[in-house]
């Protein structure tokens, strides 16, 4: 900041049009603003700041997203084979190009990332989420609700039937009498929750519930069966899981392997 010894407010204002940007004093105490002189662009410059805006409208242009068709849902792998199969790649303006195996319950048929860094879905694949139709584990389940469900929400194996003879026989009575070392347990005739002849619960058991697509072989998973005394004296089981999520990965390269038999000429992504 710059004091000038003038009480002349035109040669100050002279002095603002002629130099930098700057503030000045005069003697009487006023500050001034200088504005400077505008600089007019080269013509270089001009060049130079078209050829950006004509780059800047090209990006522009080739962000612009595509309409996208409706993505054809179904609820079986055979779905996503039929869709393929009965569509040439040639009907479609953008191709598919993949099919992503996303997880052991879905599923997708998409394209390539496109210029404006969308990814079209044709088909998906997805399982019904109906939580009544899968088995919950860590809950205690009643003898009754355990043997239908052993039936209904796994697949038939010696474990099952093994499990079932074990459940079908334990019974109730007056006093108690068990032992459990943690891995498993025996029950003897004269036990709270006792069984006609005195067993151990097998553990772990290797089982293979309904999970994933039905096309596909479902997966194994480790389990620990529980048992103990509710309510009234009524016996509940429960089965905690064991694998750490192991059988999703077993059943995504089970997906992959189904749809490389199908040969569809397209890469699976899983």
């Amino acid at each position: 900041m710059a004091n000038i010894d003038c009480s002349n407010d035109i040669l100050i204002k002279t002095i603002q049009d002629s130099v930098e940007a700057k503030i000045i004093v005069a003697d009487n105490g006023r500050e001034y603003a200088t504005r400077g002189v505008e600089m007019l662009p080269s013509p270089a410059e001009l060049d130079e700041r078209a050829a950006y805006e004509r780059q800047r409208q090209a990006l522009r242009d080739a962000c612009e997203k595509i309409p996208e068709p409706d993505c054809l849902e179904t609820a079986s792998l055979v779905g996503v084979v039929d869709f393929l199969k009965q569509h040439k790649p040639e009907s479609f303006h953008v191709p598919p190009a993949m099919i992503h195996v996303r997880g052991y319950n879905k599923v997708i048929v998409c394209s390539d990332v496109l210029k404006s860094g969308q990814r079209i879905e044709f088909c998906k694949a997805v399982i019904p989420s109906v939580e009544q139709s899968y088995f919950k584990y860590g809950e205690y389940y009643d003898q009754e609700l355990m043997t239908i469900s052993l039936q209904s929400l796994f697949v038939s194996t010696p474990t099952v039937e093994a499990l079932l003879k074990i459940i079908g026989n334990v019974r109730d009575t007056a006093s108690a009498d068990s032992t459990d070392d943690g891995i498993s347990q025996s029950v003897a005739v004269k036990s709270g929750i006792a069984s006609i002849a005195e067993v151990k619960l097998p553990n772990p058991v290797t089982l293979r519930p309904f999970r994933t697509f039905l096309e596909i072989e479902q997966p194994e998973s480790i389990f620990i069966l529980r048992m103990r005394r509710e309510k009234a004296g009524v016996p509940g089981f429960a089965f905690f899981v064991a694998d750490g999520g192991l059988w999703k990965l077993t059943a995504i390269q089970s997906i992959k392997k189904y749809f490389a038999e199908q040969e569809l000429g397209l890469p699976i992504i899983g």
